[in-house]
């Protein structure tokens, strides 16, 4: 196993029409976040963090779940809208971050590519 990293810093792709986990855009990073060089193995890359920052591209809508959509409509809701070229970031100041990838969803309607910064514990 390698060392575990602290922090992300890399561009992710945010697919058309789907909405994905912050943990599943940094994985499938050129960073390959969570996994050793064989791409398979897991890594010792922290998953709980104390904060996460996006600039995408183009509108992106952000939730805590795979629900999230750019509009309520049946099960799905509206998540928070995070114009394109603009910053959003949350973070924990606590003793213990507990900002978790896994439940931190991004949507866009077109796909938008995105800088993202996400500070490990």
């Amino acid at each position: 196993m390698t060392i575990s990293r602290k922090m992300f810093s890399g561009r992710v792709t945010i697919p058309p029409n789907e909405a994905t986990s912050l943990n599943i855009l940094m994985r499938n990073s050129s960073l390959h976040w969570g996994l050793e060089t064989d791409l398979t193995s897991p890594s010792m890359d922290s998953i709980i963090g104390s904060a996460f920052g996006v600039t995408p591209d183009g509108d992106i809508w952000i939730g805590s779940d795979a629900n999230v959509k750019n509009t309520t409509v049946g099960t799905f809701y509206q998540g928070v809208l995070v114009p394109g070229g603009q910053n959003y970031s949350i973070q924990d100041f606590g003793q213990f971050g507990l900002v978790d990838p896994n439940l931190i969803w991004l949507y866009s309607v077109s796909g938008a590519g995105a800088d993202v910064t996400f500070q490990a514990r």
